[in-house]
């Protein structure tokens, strides 16, 4: 049903390995950390 969807859109992993959402977002926190740091290094802060 309609109502459903958005819940139904948080645990969507048609074919992807379960877990698949949350290592995505940790390797993007993780890549934005590293391009954040690499900023400030380069700034000298």
């Amino acid at each position: 049903s309609v109502s459903q969807a958005p819940r139904h859109h948080q645990r969507h992993g048609a074919g992807k390995p379960v877990g698949y959402s949350t290592f995505t977002a940790l390797f993007l926190r993780e890549l934005y950390s590293a391009v954040a740091a690499g900023i400030c290094y380069a700034r000298g802060d």
